[in-house]
C-alpha cells in the first residue's frame, strides 16, 4: 500500500523522538508550513525531500515510492 512521503517523514520523527521544530529549524522550513505538509494539506516538493534527507541522514528512496502509473501496467 502507497505511503505518502508525509506519512513515512512524520513517523520517522516520531518513532526517533526529532521535535518539527527541529526540523523546521535545520532546513528552513517555517514551521507552520512544515506542519501542513506533515499532515498533507501541501505536498513536499522533491527539493525539500532533498533537504529533509540531508538533516535526517536518510536517502530520498527511504520516504518516496516508486511508481508506475496504471496507464503502463494496462
Amino acid at each position: 500500500m502507497f505511503q505518502s512521503p508525509a506519512i513515512k517523514i512524520s513517523a520517522y520523527l516520531e518513532e526517533n523522538g526529532i521535535k518539527q521544530s527541529f526540523l523546521s529549524k535545520k532546513t528552513g522550513i517555517k514551521p507552520q508550513t512544515l506542519s501542513a505538509k506533515l499532515n498533507g494539506i501541501y505536498k513536499f516538493t522533491p527539493e525539500e525531500i532533498e533537504i529533509i534527507c540531508g538533516v535526517l541522514g536518510k536517502e530520498p528512496n527511504d520516504f518516496l515510492e516508486a511508481r508506475i502509473p496504471e496507464s503502463v501496467t494496462q
